[in-house]
């Protein structure tokens, strides 16, 4: 077949690719991570690249065009995202079930008849306060403690993974514990120090596999269909990055990374795990695991201490999944006295509602149009991503990520676009644009401008380069209508009315960001809850450090399912219909 050459002009890069490749496979080969929202069908128009291939440049859609003779690309990379790690922090201890336990090495056993292991075991039990007989050496560990008695040591350190002991090292090593949110757009990292629990760093990036789409059902689709394991592999890759990363960071060596605690969704979940996903693309769309994993680090090519232990918080079901059950571990939600509602919208939105004494949860379609994904100019927070607009003075105020010219819009400010266009009745309550003739408030008809027909398809001017079309409203009205249906239907389910609801928690990204005046103008959230409504930042991450600080908080990760019922909208005999009536705005 022959090879070619690519070169990526803004990089300087030159890539040897066979002819007749497709032009996004090399870009992924060449290592960006560049996005392709609707997985390579070439329907959302969102990996257009200028190429040429002499003197004549030309766009095309890189997941459509075959690359057969050698070219130059223009490649441009989102850089500086908005990526959301904070999350608001409740009162915790810290008595990690993974940890070094300093010993100093007797000269005599207290029984002659004991052994080496059982006699370090005992001395580990009485330091840490555990019971009598709680510890067990693995071989390794084992091996590790006569080679450091055989070289004299007099203290070591015996590392401590629930009721094992998993190595034996030298003294005053430091040890550290990392926790990873792996969420459908981005990645965030925590590294935490064994002793107090402070975090040593922080890292966040984008998932690497947004190239193949920019929702979960997407990519399962393309592990199904290869069964190539590439996607959960891209993770374990960048997971190992961000390793190295955080390691850095803190003036640590990866060795001293002893616990990796992940959360994510179910589809998130099962990929990295290397778990078919097939489940989740056919009726009932369950999970094909729920239970959560122990695991050795090393098996996903995780560079930490080769005793390193990693863990995954349990799915609950459906495709409500780990990320669910670390934000319900971050707001202490099995303990909640108030009736509270929690949201975590990413990609997907997943809903519980309850008290402690019974909550339900259910899962909705709805992230990606929140996330920019499936709009005309969305885009991810990134700089030159519009996210908040606001009316001062008669005059339409928009605030841009970086303060910089605007290039697209990210979902905050979708949210306050829409908003604002249909409070000023630039949008009809329906969803459709309003034709000129028909505006009526002094905004309105000051910006009648805005509005357009071309081609028989109308849009609203927000900036020179960016506008709403009629289907980017459909997508919210979409995804809006999902989330508010799923919320009265929870309601139903414990007999509550939405402005029974004391509080609502909004977990994520786009919660953190969005303007919860502007959800409730457009009825994304119930307009009797203004004033009840905060975000929570990244729970879902916050609740993976959480479960690595105590085994009561692991152990309460596994009740979790017991305490939470699973609602299946689909089977929902009044969800279509609550549905389309939630379509509206307002």
């Amino acid at each position: 077949m022959g090879y070619i050459s690519i070169y990526f002009v803004l990089q300087g890069i030159e890539l040897s690719v066979k002819k007749g490749i497709m032009l996004s496979d090399a870009v992924r080969m060449a290592g960006f991570h560049f996005d392709f929202p609707c997985g390579g069908h070439g329907s959302c128009r969102k990996c257009e690249l200028v190429i040429a291939d002499g003197e004549t440049k030309k766009t095309v859609l890189a997941c459509q065009f075959r690359v057969v003779c050698s070219l130059k690309v223009w490649v441009s990379e989102y850089r500086d995202a908005q990526l959301l790690t904070a999350a608001e922090q409740g009162e915790n201890h810290w008595r990690p079930y993974c940890r070094g336990i300093r010993i100093d090495v007797p000269g005599g056993f207290s029984n002659q008849y004991c052994s080496d292991t059982q006699e370090m075991a005992r001395l580990a039990e009485i330091k840490a306060e555990l019971k009598k007989g709680s510890l067990i050496f693995d071989k390794d560990a084992a091996a590790e403690l006569e080679l450091l008695i055989e070289q004299g040591y007099r203290n070591v350190t015996l590392v401590r993974f629930h009721d094992r002991i998993i190595s034996a090292c030298e003294q005053d090593q430091k040890m550290a514990l990392a926790a990873f949110d792996i969420g459908t757009t981005s990645l965030a990292g925590y590294l935490l120090d064994s002793d107090d629990g402070h975090v040593l760093a922080v890292a966040s990036r984008f998932n690497p596999q947004r190239s193949y789409g920019a929702d979960v059902i997407s990519r399962a689709v393309h592990e199904v269909e290869t069964h190539d394991g590439e996607l959960g592999r891209l993770v374990h890759r960048a997971v190992n990055e961000m390793i190295g990363e955080l390691t850095a960071q803190a003036g640590l060596k990866r060795a001293q990374v002893w616990q990796i605690m992940l959360t994510g969704n179910v589809c998130m979940h099962h990929l990295f795990l290397g778990i078919s996903p097939r489940a989740l693309l056919h009726v009932p769309y369950h999970a094909a695991i729920t239970d959560a994993y122990e695991g050795e680090a090393r098996v996903y090519d995780l560079d930490a201490s080769p005793a390193a232990r990693i863990q995954f918080l349990p799915n609950l079901a459906g495709f409500v999944g780990a990320d669910t059950v670390g934000c319900l571990l971050a707001t202490n939600f099995t303990r909640e006295e108030k009736k509270t509602l929690m949201i975590d919208i990413g990609t997907n939105g997943e809903l519980v509602m309850g008290t402690k004494e019974k909550a339900y949860t259910c899962s909705t379609a709805a992230g990606p149009a929140l996330e920019g994904a499936k709009i005309s100019c969305g885009m991810c927070g990134v700089p030159g991503a519009i996210q908040h607009l606001n009316i001062e003075d008669g005059e339409l105020k928009i605030s841009v990520i970086g303060n910089g010219r605007s290039l697209g819009i990210c979902g905050s400010g979708l949210i306050d676009a829409i908003a604002i266009l249909y409070k000023e009745g630039m949008i009809e309550p329906r969803g459709r644009i309003q034709k000129k003739d028909k505006l009526k408030t002094e905004f309105s008809k000051k910006n009648a401008w805005r509005v357009r027909r071309e081609n028989g398809k109308s849009s609203i001017l927000l900036t020179d380069k960016v506008s709403l079309t009629q289907q980017d409203i459909r997508e919210v009205q979409l995804a809006k209508s999902a989330i508010a249906a799923g919320i009265q239907i929870l309601c139903r389910r414990l007999g509550w009315k939405p402005k029974d609801l004391e509080q609502i928690l909004i977990a994520g990204a786009f919660g953190n960001y969005m303007n919860p005046e502007s959800a409730c103008d457009i009825g994304l959230l119930p307009e009797e809850c203004r004033g009840r409504i905060r975000g929570i930042g990244n729970a879902a991450g916050e609740g993976a450090k959480l479960a690595m600080s105590d085994e009561e908080y692991w152990m309460q990760a596994m009740q979790i399912q017991k305490h939470v019922e699973f609602v299946e909208l689909a089977s929902e005999k009044d969800f279509q219909e609550r549905f389309v009536r939630n379509l509206d705005f307002g």
